[in-house]
């Protein structure tokens, strides 16, 4: 995974956590992208803590002021994603859909959905544009304009700003929906 994944995974809606010393991790490494002085505390609440796999994994991909370990990086992403943290689901979906020699995924576009549909199925917005994608461009499922165009709406209703301009897109091309030049611009 680049870098600027990393950064946009980062930058994602912190969700709700019971340890305050994890938000204070989380913050840590939004504010810094460094991930050496945090490392102790992150590698002790992962574990037992989802979220904090996902982060320690972030951390492990390398970049961020600890040596690179790609391997223990994607079981992490695995654990916490089997664990149901959509936020990992979405990267092993994104992980699947690109395929990644250096950690032996090979790209699987039906495993790429599933994982983004658990992780939409939680309410993620970057999952429910990542479904939508899937649908409107027939990857691991018969192409769908009409659920492409449900999925993004789902996500564009949470702010998802790519959601929000597949909507205009649909409106003023009638992909998914009825043709409607107004609303694309709306």
């Amino acid at each position: 995974m680049n870098k600027a994944a990393l950064a946009t995974a980062l930058a994602l809606t912190l969700a709700s956590s019971a340890f305050a010393s994890l938000k204070t991790a989380r913050a840590s490494l939004e504010a810094t992208a460094k991930c050496k002085p945090i490392l102790a505390e992150l590698q002790t609440l992962a574990k037992t803590n989802l979220e904090a796999k996902f982060l320690l994994a972030t951390c492990l991909t390398g970049g961020y002021g600890v040596p690179a370990n790609l391997e223990q990086a994607a079981a992490l992403i695995q654990t916490s994603a089997a664990g149901g943290w959509a936020e990992s689901q979405n990267t092993l979906g994104q992980l699947y859909f690109d395929g990644s020699p250096a950690l032996k995924i090979a790209r699987d576009d039906k495993q790429a959905l599933e994982w983004f549909r658990k992780a939409a199925q939680q309410k993620y917005p970057e999952a429910q544009f990542n479904v939508g994608a899937m649908y409107g461009n027939g990857y691991g499922v018969p192409q769908n304009q009409e659920e492409a165009f449900r999925f993004y709406a789902l996500a564009a209703g949470q702010g998802n700003s790519k959601a929000q301009n597949m909507l205009g897109t649909a409106y003023q091309e009638g992909k998914g929906v009825a043709k409607d030049p107004l609303q694309a611009v709306t």
